[in-house]
């Protein structure tokens, strides 16, 4: 809509939309020079900063417009506004009955407001055809009374936009427009001829104020309803902590992992990123000999480098039960020579196929096994919550699937009679070790949340 907007507000101030003025006779009345376009920049600035999830960013933001701004002044468009000289000169011309003091800005297109004698009477006829009286002549209603020999016409030093409303002796009247200058033009009839000009509220800008009306009952609207929906899905609001919006990052690179995460947070209205930079941030050692141990102390690490956000991080694997719970810790580098090393990731097809060395002796009802997770979640160095999940099943002879990642291809899921390779990711999300985790973590979350609105 804000695109709409701009192309449409640009284009209106180019001369090729003149042709409009036949089908839409009021367009000629709206001013639109380039300074209008401040408004476009207005809702362009707020846009902008309300997408960036940091202070800093927001900052960073604002400077650059200041900039932007600074460098059209200077280089492209000094500013223009009317300083308080200008604003006691239009009143002063406005107190005299002279008008604007010669601008073109504030007059129909079309209309010469240099020919418009500025020591002209406010309302002429014909010499010899009448005379003219004057009862009143303010900002919104002007009033005269003129008593003529023969039919003519009156002209206003005024000039005849859609918005002045014309009766003579009561009786609404159609006026007419002088070719050159846009004044306005009154038909008047022999004898005595009552008029009055009145500033009324056109149907137009009846119309704009309706929409307007309409355009943000329906913003409350959306607001009030996804909030309700939010409530119904058990998906808590973002926490309010001293003004600032909590938001929640994941502690990871792992592609995989951040697919699952995803998956398993869309079907509740919760979206999840990764922690910016998070590439160029100093690793973890995952030495821990669980998967919590893990899970905590890479949350509480990386939340140092977001101070005041919700971080989560993870630790998962394969628990197979012939193997006395291998892989286990070490799923990720189960091929490698030393798989106590942490540094020793392996790729998902090496340690796929270990896993199948190791079980190719072993009967497929002693196959079975479970895929554990562990979140953690913390914020400035300090774990807030820890949420574990846990996926039953048993592994097969050999890969089925394109979908999933690690050991997902060999890892059959009895309530679906399928590998969680061979389903996409809302769908392994409903049932997964890390789904399940995570909708703990929601829970505690919400629970959080809930708490802190009625503090």
């Amino acid at each position: 809509m804000l695109v709409i907007w701009a192309v449409a507000a640009t284009l209106l101030m180019f001369p090729i939309t003149s042709v409009f003025w036949q089908h839409l006779p009021k367009l000629r009345f709206v001013q639109l020079p380039w300074r209008w376009l401040l408004c476009l920049n207005v809702a362009f600035a707020l846009l902008v900063t309300m997408g960036t999830r940091r202070w800093l960013s927001r900052a960073l933001v604002w400077v650059v417009m200041l900039m932007v701004i600074a460098f059209v002044w200077h280089r492209i468009q000094a500013p223009w506004w009317d300083t308080a000289a200008d604003i006691q000169e239009m009143r002063d011309a406005f107190l005299t009955g002279q008008g604007y003091e010669g601008t073109d800005e504030y007059v129909p297109a079309g209309a010469d407001p240099y020919e418009v004698k500025k020591d002209a009477a406010k309302v002429l006829v014909e010499p010899g055809s009448g005379h003219i009286e004057l009862l009143k002549w303010g900002p919104e209603m002007k009033l005269f009374r003129a008593d003529v020999l023969t039919p003519t016409s009156a002209t206003l030093r005024l000039f005849n936009y859609p918005a002045w409303n014309v009766e003579i002796n009561g009786a609404t009247t159609a006026t007419e427009t002088q070719e050159v200058t846009g004044q306005m033009m009154i038909p008047l009839k022999s004898g005595e001829n009552r008029v009055s000009v009145k500033f009324v509220r056109t149907w137009d800008r009846t119309v704009g104020g309706f929409v307007s009306l309409v355009a943000v009952l329906l913003v409350v609207a959306l607001v009030v309803l996804a909030r309700k929906r939010m409530r119904r899905s058990g998906v808590p609001r973002p926490r309010q902590d001293g003004g600032r919006t909590q938001s929640i990052l994941v502690a990871t690179s792992n592609p995989g992992k951040l697919r699952d995460f995803a998956g398993a947070a869309s079907s509740h209205g919760v979206s999840l990123a990764a922690i910016p930079g998070f590439s160029s941030l100093p690793g973890v050692i995952e030495d821990g000999l669980t998967f919590e141990a893990n899970a905590r102390k890479k949350a509480e690490h990386y939340s140092r480098y977001a101070p005041g956000q919700i971080i989560i991080a993870d630790d998962s694997g394969l628990e197979v039960d012939a193997l006395n719970g291998a892989p286990g810790v070490h799923s990720a580098r189960y091929a490698a020579e030393d798989p106590r090393l942490a540094e020793n990731n392996m790729d998902d097809e090496a340690n796929n196929a270990r896993l199948l060395r190791e079980l190719k002796n072993v009967p497929p009802e002693r196959r079975t096994a479970h895929f554990v997770c562990v979140i953690a979640a913390a914020r400035d160095g300090k774990t807030l919550a820890i949420c574990r999940g846990q996926a039953d099943g048993r592994i097969i002879d050999s890969p089925r699937g394109n979908h999933g990642f690690g050991y997902d291809p060999l890892f059959f899921f009895p309530p679906i009679q399928k590998t969680f390779a061979e389903i996409p990711v809302d769908e392994k999300a409903r049932h997964s070790h890390r789904g399940a985790a995570f909708r703990k973590f929601l829970d505690w979350y919400g629970a959080q949340s809930e708490s802190a609105v009625e503090q």
